[in-house]
């Protein structure tokens, strides 16, 4: 974005010169668009090292926030915090690197795409460069938009696949859906809220009224994964303590 506006936009008015100037050719002014695309492929690729380097310090605090909550509730509910080796904790951090590094540069390629057609379209209808700005800049308002929801609900995923697997580590095999109690909550959330989850299988519920009788959520209209797996779920898994209980014994 930082780009588009040092070097794209101060562009326009000399572009749309070219554009509207008879003596130059069709594609003079299409071959200084390329050009300026050019200048911004070559800031993202020097920007992805940064940015891998960001994914996998953000994918560490996301990890060791998750770790201090986790230990807060054995400390409540069995006394004693619990030391396990994780060894697939290394495996889901990287995951989550490379994961984040691809969407970077797959966002960058479609959002130069983008840009190109916004002043392509602009320039062969004739458009003045003013107005193509202020689509550019539009378009830039999107672009930020989506990249916070992508960024949260990357982070929020990762939490919950965290949580998954220090539980399943301490033997955890059930918890407790729990949703955010507010309006925003989605309905197929709200109706697991309370309800038993199994973690080898997002597909069934049990009620705490019978805890061992498992049922297909598709029953009660409940989504079928876990707790901060679907988009920008806020939902969270609260650990079945009766078996946080026997694994401490």
């Amino acid at each position: 974005m930082r780009q588009v506006k040092e070097v794209v936009l101060p562009a326009l008015p000399a572009i749309a010169a070219q554009a509207d100037d008879e003596l130059f050719r069709t594609d003079a002014w299409s071959d200084r668009v390329e050009q300026l695309l050019g200048i911004l492929r070559i800031g993202a690729t020097d920007r992805e090292t940064e940015v891998g380097a960001l994914a996998v310090d953000i994918g560490q605090k996301t990890s060791n926030w998750n770790d201090k909550e986790w230990q807060k509730i054995l400390r409540k509910t069995v006394g004693v915090g619990l030391l396990t080796s994780e060894p697939s904790l290394r495996d889901r951090l990287g995951l989550f690197a490379t994961t984040n590094e691809k969407w970077f540069k797959g966002m960058q390629e479609d959002e130069l795409n983008k840009l190109n057609g916004i002043i392509e379209r602009g320039f062969s209808t004739g458009a003045r460069h003013e107005t193509i700005a202020k689509e550019i800049e539009a378009e830039l308002g999107k672009t930020k938009q989506r990249a916070r929801l992508t960024a949260r609900d990357q982070v929020s995923k990762l939490n919950g696949r965290l949580t998954q697997m220090r539980q399943e580590e301490a033997g955890i095999s059930k918890y407790i859906w729990r949703d955010s109690d507010d309006t925003r909550v989605r309905t197929k959330h709200r109706n697991m809220d309370g309800k038993f989850g199994r973690w080898d299988n997002a597909s069934l519920y049990a009620t705490v009224e019978q805890p061992n009788k498992w049922r297909a959520r598709s029953g009660i209209n409940a989504v079928e994964l876990h707790p901060g797996q679907d988009i920008l779920c806020r939902c969270f898994a609260e650990p079945f303590i009766q078996e946080l209980q026997e694994e401490a014994a």
